[in-house]
């Protein structure tokens, strides 16, 4: 097990092409920041800063925007639930079956709801800028467990969760594709839902990482689907059929691809990212090499915790972007008495089990 690559907190990786975009468009709905919103602002005790009526006691109820219903979502609100601690607080999750239309409408409903805080995973750069806005407006503070990069929408956020993939994870990818073939090699890319900015940054580490032996042969969305991710394999591997590798973007689209390879008997070098409970079933086989790990569940319960102290204690993350780490893993780091949701006991688990049945609600 490689831990990845440490970067400063406060670094705002990432590409930064949808500037323009937000400043043209979304930037018209950008309205006051958040402490405008609030009032003003001052410093607290424990040295962050605290916006005015922040830092009050009480349960606090904490609205969840999340993009649609997957197995990594659902592990992340697992990760939700496991934040609110045992004070009594209530989070109000909804899902927008990954339509940016659905999302704002959510968001509106738990800003009409008039919930303490939003936790938000957008479902692309622009419909995540909307709805913060919208809630700055109404007073209510925002944290994005999902950012990529700078954007004007900043403005809007108490702090926000990073996976560092275009400094970070994608090389580590990469560098792993290139030691497994030293002698070069096609690389095959499968990514999930294009235009979130997250799955463009993993492909941009990628491509800055492999040298000109590890040309990338092709690409083809896989939209986190099982069946899309496997018809995606197979038309890529009928085009490229000496490709050395293949990179999945996420362990429920990575699960279906190493099915598909056992089925086809093909054997390359295939690394995928996140976790599930399947992928202990595949990482370390021929048909799956490596992955790429970091815990749906610790960036949850990340994103609730933060807001929480912002909440009860009126103190702002240390740092406006806050790291989620990420470790390369293989099979050898498998534990399996672990426990259910686990990698090993060393690493964060992916999922805390005993809130399935909250989460199945959603």
């Amino acid at each position: 097990m490689k831990q990845s690559r440490g970067i400063d907190h406060a670094m705002r990786g990432g590409s930064i092409s949808r500037r323009d975009l937000l400043a043209s468009g979304a930037g018209i709905v950008l309205g006051g920041g958040l402490l405008a919103a609030c009032g003003g602002s001052s410093k607290s005790a424990t040295g962050g800063t605290t916006a005015a009526g922040a830092g009050s006691a009480g349960a606090k109820r904490i609205g969840a925007s999340l993009s649609g219903i997957n197995e990594y979502n659902l592990q992340l609100a697992t990760g939700m639930y496991k934040g609110l601690g045992s004070a009594g607080h209530e989070l109000i999750p909804l899902q927008a079956n990954y339509n940016a239309s659905d999302e704002l409408r959510n968001i509106q409903s738990l800003i009409a709801q008039q919930v303490d805080g939003l936790v938000i995973g957008p479902i692309n750069v622009e419909s995540g800028a909307r709805g913060a806005a919208l809630a700055a407006k109404a007073g209510i503070p925002v944290i994005n467990y999902l950012w990529e990069s700078e954007s004007p929408a900043d403005k809007n956020y108490i702090g926000v969760v990073h996976i560092d993939n275009v400094g970070n994870g994608g090389p580590e990818i990469a560098n792993y594709v290139m030691s497994a073939n030293p002698d070069g090699g096609k690389v095959l890319l499968i990514p999930g839902v294009q235009g979130d900015g997250f799955n463009e940054a993993i492909t941009t580490g990628i491509k800055n990482t492999l040298t000109d032996k590890y040309p990338i042969a092709g690409e083809q969305p896989g939209n986190y689907v099982r069946s899309d991710a496997i018809t995606a394999a197979q038309n890529l591997l009928s085009a490229h059929p000496d490709a050395k590798a293949i990179v999945t973007y996420a362990s429920e689209m990575g699960n279906g691809v190493a099915s598909f390879l056992k089925q086809k008997k093909i054997e390359l070098t295939h690394v995928t990212s996140d976790a599930n409970p399947e992928l202990l079933k595949w990482l370390g086989k021929p048909w799956m090499a490596a992955c790429r790990y970091y815990s749906s569940a610790q960036q949850g319960q990340m994103a609730v915790s933060m807001m929480l102290d912002y909440l009860t204690k009126g103190a702002k993350p240390e740092s406006f972007v806050t790291q989620l780490p990420m470790w390369l893993i293989t099979g050898d780091d498998l534990e399996p008495n672990a426990g259910e949701g686990k990698i090993n006991d060393k690493l964060p688990p992916f999922s805390y089990p005993e809130f399935n049945a909250k989460v199945a609600k959603i």
